[in-house]
């Protein structure tokens, strides 16, 4: 019972927490690709099948199958939104799991670190906005975690499958499980999964083999390097919290085990620590980094300075503030910056939307004015949402901004985020307005 409370506390939590982009019901829009495979659009689940097994860019078949089915169910962002808080909610509670099996938890020093891990940029990054792989990654990788360390048999099986389906970069982490079992002597387990692991390398690597765009998802092995070196030695200055993190987990570590001698299930904290290093080492082979590929690396981070710094005396629970507020002082002005950002993106969305459904007899001409990279998504949604009413049908999203505006009267469509800033992003273009002048 007292499991199932907990459960219940982090799941609402972690709504409250997605709250300010719930309210706004904005466009479902994802992926381009995936929505033309939305059961709305005649797709089928054996075609989502299909495709995540043929395509060279990407293969995640759980996550690609797992959008398809909320597809099938949601039908606005704002639903999306919700399911993205029970998300966090569930990662944060398998935390406290996986805490309990190898230390007990210190709940001061669990709410202590909470708002450096919740007001963080990668975290508004990751859970503000639609598309990303890396909340779902994530929750299976702590959920493969468990079960690992948890010595659950059969659950090994299906959670690291499970895992490695979800993202490409799971390749990665499969030698740091192997070499955990292989540590304790699990040589059934240890069979078992490199058997696994062997198949999805077989089925994973012709498609890093050919990729030829390093912005494939598949082109691991054909980035640069050395550009990426650079690119996270820049970080610093956006992200200092990353080597913060992993310096400040290396010393509450090697003082835990070399000073004060607590070498309780040392191979466990170890493995959590090796996780930590990997999903660091994973992102050298990607091109372009975004904030929220550092997700997995933050979340590991999370528990295991919870587990280390719960073996502090209480008499030392100042150390733990301070480095709270400091994660939390260097970035204040990015991550407000980036929930700023992620609710004017969708609230002027939401905006068009609501407009759009308000006057369903008009035709429209609409300027996207900075949204250039959205809108052949757009201009797809739309004509598939209105494709039964012949005007709405008529549709046109212009490309060329200084023609539209001499070619029609437009209005801005201007939306209210829930920091009360003015978005207007849109414009709208009436052909009967311009007959009537």
């Amino acid at each position: 019972m007292k499991k199932l409370v907990l459960f219940i506390m982090f799941c609402v939590m972690g709504v409250l927490y997605i709250l300010p982009q719930a309210w706004i019901n904005s466009f479902n829009l994802l992926d381009i690709a995936e929505t033309i495979l939305a059961p709305s659009n005649n797709g089928s689940l054996m075609q989502v099948v299909e495709s995540s097994y043929t395509d060279v860019a990407r293969f995640r078949p759980v996550y690609t199958i797992s959008r398809f089915l909320l597809n099938s169910i949601l039908s606005s962002a704002n639903q999306y939104f919700f399911v993205y808080g029970l998300i966090l909610g569930i990662t944060l509670y398998i935390t406290t799991v996986i805490q309990k099996q190898i230390n007990k938890v210190n709940n001061l020093v669990f709410l202590i670190l909470l708002p450096a891990l919740l007001f963080n940029p990668v975290t508004i990054d990751t859970f503000w906005r639609l598309g990303t792989a890396e909340n779902l990654f994530t929750l299976f990788l702590l959920l493969c975690l468990y079960s690992f360390i948890a010595k659950k048999k059969w659950f090994v099986y299906i959670s690291f499958i499970v895992f490695i389906f979800s993202k490409e970069t799971a390749i990665f982490f499969i030698p740091v499980f192997i070499l955990y079992l292989y540590g304790n002597k699990k040589y059934r387990q240890l069979v078992i999964v490199l058997f696994l692991g062997v198949i999805y390398s077989l089925l994973l690597l012709p498609r890093v083999v050919t990729a030829n765009n390093a912005r494939q998802y598949t082109a691991l092995f054909t980035t640069n390097i050395t550009d990426n070196i650079y690119i996270l030695i820049q970080y610093f200055r956006e992200f200092p919290q990353i080597y913060i993190l992993l310096i400040v987990i290396l010393l509450i570590f090697f003082f835990n085990v070399f000073i004060s001698k607590h070498r309780h299930n040392f191979k466990m904290r170890g493995l959590v620590i090796m996780l930590v290093f990997t999903s660091l080492f994973s992102l050298l082979f990607f091109d372009n980094i975004q904030a929220y590929y550092l997700f997995p690396y933050l979340m590991l981070s999370f528990l295991t300075l919870n587990i280390e710094f719960g073996y502090l005396k209480k008499k030392y629970v100042y150390i733990v503030v301070i480095f709270s507020l400091c994660i939390l002082v260097m970035n204040r002005h990015l991550t407000y910056e980036k929930m700023k950002f992620w609710q004017s993106d969708y609230a002027s969305d939401a905006i068009l939307l609501n407009y759009l459904e308000k006057n369903p007899d008009e035709t429209y001409y609409i300027d996207p004015s900075n949204r250039i990279d959205h809108i052949d998504a757009f201009e797809y949604l739309l004509k598939e949402k209105y494709k039964q009413n012949p005007k709405r049908a008529n549709i046109i999203i212009s490309r060329d901004h200084e023609y539209i505006i001499q070619y029609g009267v437009y209005q801005d469509l201007c939306s209210k985020t829930f920091f009360e800033s003015k978005v207007c992003r849109w414009k709208v273009f009436d052909n009967s307005l311009k007959s009537e002048n």
